[in-house]
């Protein structure tokens, strides 16, 4: 299973159609992700990310596996996605910066997300199995 989390404004979100716009389900190959679009790619490593993050079933660090709201319109035939509004982005921020020793792949996360914060984005998280 490969995870991507995007940065999307509120106002993003109504794009039409039936799956992440950028995205080919089947390929799971950027397609239409422009420049001004934010994508952070985990790929397979995620699980091993959420495990650094605490392996939590809840609350703000279990976004890599659950959490935040499951939109269909972001789901494919082999993918989900999860939509974590701005202020739930603020959240996961606060979360990220209280942990202690981040490895590389935390403080990209950290980055990406205060990123998004910053541009008033929400994010999404994008399980490919």
């Amino acid at each position: 299973m490969r995870c991507t989390l995007f940065a999307i404004a509120g106002s993003e979100l109504d794009v039409g159609g039936d799956s992440l716009a950028g995205y080919d389900d089947a390929s799971a190959s950027r397609t239409s992700v422009t420049a001004r679009d934010t994508a952070l790619e985990l790929g397979t490593a995620w699980p091993l990310l959420h495990v650094a993050l605490g392996n939590h079933a809840d609350g703000p660090l279990a976004f890599l596996e659950s959490g935040g709201e499951l939109r269909a319109e972001f789901a494919g035939p082999t993918s989900t996605g999860r939509y974590f509004d701005h202020a739930a982005t603020v959240q996961l921020l606060a979360a990220l910066a209280r942990l202690s020793g981040p490895s590389h792949e935390i403080e990209r996360l950290r980055i990406f997300i205060a990123d998004a914060v910053a541009a008033l984005r929400g994010v999404i998280v994008h399980h490919f199995r």
